[in-house]
């Protein structure tokens, strides 16, 4: 519990220096805004991938029910004949292919988003990086030429 206070006031007094110093203030507004923006980008792949599985199984059951409306009609027919098969046929056929197309297509996109989200990902870890070096430079930085004027 005592740990938890001292970096409360560490944060506190970290989060003072900053804005009191405008280079270090800049860096990290520069940095919240950065992460803010991979953030957003990545929760709206997953958004959209999360739509399209959706929207493929909505196709499924779209399909499901309309194979199972022409069974139905077939079923209940009294004139059905041998040669009067190829219309239901040619339908539950052609509503297949539909939707085997519309479930292709979304999954081609749902894999390109599943890429760019490997490596939206692992830029966001790097860049937070990078900046979280920058910014400990920068603070550093701050505390020399602080100490440097004190000196003096």
């Amino acid at each position: 519990m005592a740990n938890s206070h001292y970096d409360l006031e560490n944060t506190i007094d970290r989060l003072q220096e900053i804005e009191g110093n405008p280079k270090l203030k800049l860096a990290h507004d520069t940095w919240q805004t950065r992460v803010a923006e991979f953030n957003q980008r990545i929760g709206s792949h997953d958004k959209q991938e999360r739509d399209l599985t959706n929207e493929i199984y909505q196709l499924l059951g779209f399909d499901s029910a309309f194979q199972g409306l022409l069974l139905t009609a077939v079923a209940q027919a009294g004139q059905l004949k041998c040669h009067n098969v190829a219309i239901p046929l040619a339908l539950s056929l052609f509503a297949t292919v539909v939707t085997l197309a519309g479930v292709w297509q979304k999954k081609g996109v749902i894999t390109k988003l599943g890429s760019a989200l490997l490596t939206e990902r692992p830029a966001r870890t790097v860049w937070t990086a990078s900046l979280s070096t920058n910014f400990i430079f920068l603070f550093l930085l701050s505390v020399l030429y602080f100490l440097q004027l004190s000196l003096f």
